[in-house]
């Protein structure tokens, strides 16, 4: 059977009980099923626009779904790069919609932070950083897919707001660093899920902002509470309430992002700065123990949200103890005594 028959054949089971006049403008009869999916896949997922095949596309409501749901070969919308010297690349892949956070998106990305904590937990250590970049040129994420969501009942934009939440918690409490590197713009969810980095990584001319109250919401996702830890409150509440955009300079001044590095020159658009600069970021810190850096890291954030100073000097007194014992500490007491560069093995 012919993947043309068999295409025809399962739509007709499907859309029993529709209107059967929907086959008539089912996608196939615009173009072989074979380049409706070279076009679909060029589209990628997640994909509510098919592009036209032969210069047609699909006019029933129906017939688009069906000719969404035909592609066998879709194009991820986070990217997962194996891990190379202890380095996980996740890319924003949704570049035809500025990287909005849908909620497929959403569990994408949700699915691989829990790769990346595998890896993170393994031991040895099998990963210390954690990058996220982007496949669009201009802009990391424009924030929530704000068309997804008008389309949403107020049940379905309360779970997905709360599980972009729960996923940007699970981001920031993996045991590895993590860090945003933000090629363009940031906005809204975009940015929040940037907060929820250890570091951020800005190119110049790129803007930050979190415009929700303009948008009668508020950030939903971690903005009210990460970034007046980060900058302090009454600069947070500039950038909220007021919507104020920051430039990259702005950022770093703010202490919002670590690094700003230059604007890619016209002839090397498709070179990415920020993701040079994390991964520099990332070999340097693999100089260091993998153990240490993950005690060092919970001590900070489990610290800074302690009650007192005292509650915060006995979880970093407990994170020290975590220490003894450890091969990396180990080696790295005899590699001082021996006045040689430490090999850490994150064990």
């Amino acid at each position: 059977m012919s993947s043309l028959s068999f295409c025809k054949q399962k739509f007709r089971r499907k859309i029993s009980g529709f209107d059967q006049n929907a086959y008539l403008v089912i996608p196939w009869q615009s173009a072989t099923s074979r380049r409706c999916l070279v076009s679909l896949d060029s589209a990628g997922s997640g994909c509510f626009q098919p592009r036209p095949s032969n210069g047609m596309r699909p006019l029933t409501r129906l017939a688009r779904f069906w000719h969404r749901g035909f592609c066998e070969k879709r194009t991820s919308l986070v990217l997962w790069n194996e891990p190379i010297e202890r380095t996980v690349v996740l890319t924003l892949n949704r570049p035809e919609r500025a990287n909005a956070l849908s909620a497929e998106l959403v569990e994408e990305l949700r699915t691989h932070l829990h790769r990346v904590l595998e890896l993170a937990s393994a031991r040895p250590v099998r990963c210390v950083m954690l990058i996220l970049a982007s496949a669009h040129e201009r802009i990391f994420s424009a924030g929530a897919d704000l068309k997804q969501r008008a389309a949403q009942s107020p049940d379905q934009q309360r779970d997905f707001t709360r599980r972009l939440r729960e996923t940007l918690q699970s981001l920031a409490k993996l045991p590895c660093f993590t860090a945003a590197a933000l090629r363009g713009g940031a906005y809204g969810g975009g940015l929040e899920l940037a907060l929820a980095c250890d570091f951020r990584i800005v190119q110049e001319g790129a803007i930050l902002a979190l415009p929700e109250t303009g948008l009668g919401i508020l950030p939903g996702a971690g903005g009210t509470q990460r970034l007046p830890r980060l900058i302090g409150v009454s600069r947070a509440k500039e950038v909220i309430l007021l919507g104020r955009r920051l430039d990259a300079r702005q950022a770093h001044h703010y202490g919002l992002v670590n690094v700003v590095v230059p604007d890619a020159d016209a002839g090397t658009a498709a070179t990415d700065n920020t993701l040079e600069e994390a991964l520099q970021l990332a070999a340097s810190l693999r100089e260091r123990s993998p153990m240490a850096l993950q005690l060092a890291k919970r001590a900070i954030d489990e610290g800074i949200d302690a009650s007192s100073l005292a509650r915060g000097l006995a979880i970093e007194d407990s994170c020290y103890a975590e220490t003894f014992g450890t091969k990396d500490r180990a080696e790295g007491l005899q590699a001082f005594v021996e006045k040689r560069s430490p090999r850490f093995t994150g064990e």
